[in-house]
């Protein structure tokens, strides 16, 4: 498997404060990864680091399968929090600016980048004019004037309204689809971010608690009954032989996940009673992704 970033223990100090703590990411070539925590987590103090933008306290990490960072990272393009340009240039004047300053001579990079994410290389209104999506758009523009195979955005759709969130949102998918660029992208918005991502790493006091696909995400959150008994054995024969129901998982704690059958929940009930089953737990599981994320981060906002 091709990694984009890997990190070992990458930690970061401040004072006696562990910003981040000992992280082991692992981002997949052709990913949209989506990483997720509260406020003061550590979501942006880790992406600095992977720039360079902050130097680690401890810890290493690779960028395409390579230590060599500072040759890597000019494979790399972000936007760390606010989008940096000159409110008094267009968006030409601004991706023209950076081109240079990048030292990319190919002129016709400005206008591409900006066909790109939807902004006119024609229009000459300044930038400190602009909408807060359109100043978004402008700085992946920046970010991706070195043609980068992977990208790393910092809340790109915090305070966007529900339109420029889909602009960002299809921006995202195309670029990564069309282009083949890898993303990471960090957001509060869960409900969005689940329409995006690939793969999810949730973090939290700093640490990395876990990484998981969109897919087992969807099976995590699959209605089901949970059901507690004192054999789990034996009630996963009860569930096959009497009540025909195979589609069930047995799992750590004397539980039972059955994610067929939800209309009869008494039923089995009733069954595993009858053939002397202790049930000290019967109920309709699963959540939406929102829901799910808020449960991992210990129930607050992120």
């Amino acid at each position: 498997m091709e990694y984009v970033l890997t990190t070992e223990n990458l930690t970061k100090v401040y004072g006696a404060k562990k910003a981040v703590d000992k992280v082991n990411m692992h981002v997949k070539k052709g990913d949209i990864y989506g990483f997720i925590g509260k406020n003061g987590a550590g979501k942006t103090t880790l992406m600095k680091m992977v720039t360079g933008l902050a130097k680690p306290s401890l810890g290493k990490m690779k960028l395409f399968g390579s230590e060599d960072l500072v040759k890597q990272r000019a494979r790399v393009g972000c936007l760390i929090e606010s989008p940096g340009f000159y409110g008094n240039l267009s968006a030409k004047g601004n991706v023209e600016y950076f081109r240079k300053l990048f030292g990319i001579k190919e002129e016709e990079q400005s206008d591409k980048v900006l066909e790109w994410v939807g902004l006119d290389s024609k229009d000459t209104k300044k930038a400190r004019n602009f909408s807060l999506g359109m100043k978004q758009r402008l700085g992946i523009a920046i970010s991706l004037l070195a043609s980068p195979d992977f990208l790393i955005l910092d809340e790109p759709i915090n305070g966007l309204d529900p339109e420029g969130i889909k602009e960002i949102r299809d921006l995202l998918l195309k670029l990564n689809k069309e282009q083949e660029i890898t993303v990471l992208i960090s957001s509060h918005i869960l409900g969005e971010l689940s329409k995006l991502a690939t793969t999810y790493g949730i973090i939290k006091n700093g640490c990395l608690i876990e990484e998981f696909s969109s897919e087992e995400l969807k099976e995590r959150c699959k209605r089901c009954i949970k059901v507690k008994v004192n054999d789990t054995k034996k009630a996963a024969n009860i569930l096959e032989t009497v009540l025909d129901i195979s589609e069930y998982e047995v799992l750590e704690e004397q539980a039972i996940r059955i994610f067929s059958n939800l209309d009869e929940i008494g039923t089995i009930n009733k069954t595993l009673v009858e053939n002397n089953l202790e049930v000290t737990e019967l109920k309709m599981a699963g959540q939406d992704l929102e829901g799910y994320f808020m449960e991992l981060l210990g129930g607050e906002e992120s």
